[in-house]
């Protein structure tokens, strides 16, 4: 059983600015899949950024 598992957990999701290339190389170390992009979502200092969205749920491996 994996921690996701013994935390009860099924499904998790993470999203990072589409500008921001390392968050999504970990993203998808820690075993996050990319599942698309949430355009002009997120609002930042320099105005509003398209935002990657990945997703891992509980039968991932």
């Amino acid at each position: 059983m994996d921690h996701d598992e013994t935390a009860g957990l099924h499904r998790l999701h993470l999203e990072h600015s589409v500008a921001n290339h390392a968050s999504c190389r970990i993203a998808e170390k820690a075993g996050f899949v990319a599942e698309g992009i949430h355009r002009s979502s997120v609002p930042h200092a320099d105005g509003w950024h398209d935002m990657h969205f990945h997703g891992r749920v509980s039968t991932d491996r």
